[in-house]
């Protein structure tokens, strides 16, 4: 498929040096013939970000963001561009959505523009290097050779769940995501309950049931790094049978100091959002009051740490 116009959407925060390199390494990446349009989603940087992206592109479009938008709110803001664009006439466009801590093995990016179709998105499957690596120049040419899960959602047991077979996949990470704008013009807006993880499933999830098939072409991979991506979770080791109870329950206080945070992959309003909206789990009400108690703990967690600080900080009144 023939596309015009290539536009290469990059929300960024105080990553400087990452995104600047990031640029020169996507256009080498990209066709000599190409035309392409980078657009910088500032969300209140603080460092040098948008001055070291615009010395590589000085032709970049930036968009500012109210500081707190995160990856939701900017995948918000690009669907709204889209939508304008496509209204103003503009048809036979491509659209990349990108993390800047990203790096493609050589013709990866070619495979998936090559891809892509009015009924499909086309994502990245990640595969991740050491840090310093992927600071280096030594990009492996090619990601390993081990089959990479994909992911569904189940919506009886209310869980993301992997997925081997490609024609059941129907929700996909951003780390690059090429589409056309067939998808987002009948798409609806992230809520703004889910700021930002669980906001490109929320996306694609609802992309796939519009219709729109999400395809992994073999080779469109990705390199992350171990430094900055936050899409693990490491779970901490039990060492004595007996102090399981209390382990979990601490863990368990840890999950609920994090539901109330908007940038944690725990944010509780998210789920609720997702799972309200997307499950057929039998007892789903059982299901989010869980996710609705963890965030009431949590929050008063937070309301109780303040408030100690306070008291910590303030000087106290002396009575005479």
């Amino acid at each position: 498929m023939k596309f015009s116009l290539i536009h290469i959407f990059l929300p960024v925060y105080n990553r400087g040096a990452i995104t600047s390199d990031f640029i020169r390494h996507l256009m080498r990446h990209l066709d000599l013939g190409s035309i392409y349009q980078f657009w910088i989603l500032d969300d209140g940087c603080i460092d040098n970000t948008v001055q070291l992206a615009l010395e590589v592109m000085p032709s970049a479009n930036v968009i500012r963001l109210s500081g707190n938008a995160f990856w939701g709110g900017a995948l918000n803001v690009i669907r709204k561009i889209i939508v304008n664009r496509h209204f103003e006439g503009f048809r036979h466009e491509l659209y990349l959505v990108c993390n800047d801590d990203i790096r493609f093995p050589f013709d990866s990016l070619n495979l998936a523009i090559h891809a892509v179709s009015n009924r499909n998105i086309v994502c990245a499957l990640p595969d991740m290097i050491d840090h310093d690596v992927f600071l280096s120049d030594q990009i492996p040419q090619r990601t390993s050779a081990k089959l990479r899960p994909m992911h569904r959602f189940d919506p009886i047991r209310a869980q993301f769940v992997v997925e081997y077979d490609h024609s059941k996949v129907d929700t996909a990470s951003t780390y690059a995501m090429l589409t056309t704008c067939d998808p987002w013009i009948i798409s609806e807006p992230i809520p703004s309950s889910i700021p930002h993880y669980l906001s490109d499933w929320w996306l694609t999830h609802s992309f796939s049931r519009l219709g729109f098939a999400i395809a992994h072409p073999p080779g469109f991979t990705c390199f992350t790094s171990t430094h900055t991506t936050n899409n693990h979770f490491n779970s901490p080791a039990l060492r004595y049978d007996f102090l399981f109870p209390y382990l979990k329950f601490r863990n368990w206080l840890k999950y609920a100091r994090a539901s109330v945070d908007p940038k944690s992959p725990s944010y509780a309003p998210a789920w609720i959002t997702f799972l309200d909206r997307y499950s057929n789990h039998p007892r789903l009400w059982i299901v989010l009051l869980r996710y609705r108690i963890a965030f009431f703990v949590g929050s008063s967690l937070s309301k109780l740490e303040s408030f100690m600080q306070f008291k910590k900080t303030s000087c106290p009144f002396i009575l005479f």
